[in-house]
């Protein structure tokens, strides 16, 4: 959010709490669901009916998901919302309050913010954690660098900005790409299009779909956490053995190497 107007064991226990029911009953709410929430419920939708597990998943409670979830709810609870001293403000970086750059996306602008937005890390969170483990904290800080310095570097006339929508994209598209290395069920390719597609034409209008809360949103924070997951997949899940050899290479080692290739 930016200037002010202008089946695994963590999701079967997100299903059974009143957080769920906010999510999928609240009717007052609903057309207030924040960025990255509708993907993220379409894909919970699919993750429930896929029946498959990887063998490299844990069933066990994710800790750490759950405590960055907690952890926002705790800020939110205890500071309000944007509280001055965390949210991105261009004017407290410049003068060396660096720290805004990291805590702003763990703040939020309003109740209902705050709500669609630890629902979706919880759900995507849970879902990598059990594949990732502790690396999910890699994937959590990439989001979190491409999406400030896309603020930082791009976004120069934007003064404040707060929220995980931009994080949430990139935990978002680094789960597509492990989701389809997994099982390759049709129905992914589908949802990272729409997902695209979603993020150009926010872009493009500068206004963010389905969403209406107390701070106008920054579409481009969107796509750029997307780029950020999609980048962590490529550089440190890709195995090597899968990019081919070049006419270059191939040359280069039997030139200098002797190598019988």
């Amino acid at each position: 959010m930016g200037d002010t107007p202008s089946s695994s064991f963590g999701l079967s226990w997100l299903s059974k709490t009143r957080l769920a029911q906010f999510v999928f009953q609240a009717p007052s709410t609903q057309k207030k669901v924040a960025g990255a929430t509708n993907n993220t419920m379409l894909l919970f939708l699919i993750m429930k009916r896929l029946n498959t597990t990887s063998e490299k998943t844990s069933l066990n409670m994710p800790w750490l998901s759950f405590t960055i979830f907690l952890g926002s709810a705790l800020l939110f609870l205890i500071l309000g919302a944007v509280p001055d001293t965390l949210i991105y403000n261009r004017t407290a970086i410049e003068n060396g309050e660096i720290w805004r750059l990291l805590s702003s996306h763990f703040v939020h602008c309003d109740l209902a913010h705050l709500g669609w937005n630890i629902t979706a890390l919880f759900i995507l969170g849970s879902l990598l954690e059990q594949r990732l483990g502790t690396r999910l904290l890699g994937l959590l800080a990439i989001s979190c660098i491409g999406v400030s310095s896309w603020l930082w570097f791009f976004k120069t006339d934007l003064t404040l900005y707060c929220g995980l929508s931009g994080i949430l994209n990139g935990l978002f598209s680094a789960l597509l790409f492990i989701l389809w290395r997994e099982n390759k069920h049709p129905v992914l390719p589908l949802i990272g299009i729409a997902a695209v597609v979603k993020s150009i034409v926010e872009a493009s209008t500068q206004q963010a779909l389905f969403t209406h809360l107390s701070w106008d949103s920054v579409p481009g924070a969107h796509g750029a956490g997307m780029i950020a997951g999609c980048l962590y997949f490529f550089i440190t899940m890709v195995p090597k053995e899968t990019i081919p050899r070049t006419r270059f290479s191939t040359a280069y080692r039997m030139e200098h190497c002797g190598q019988d290739l």
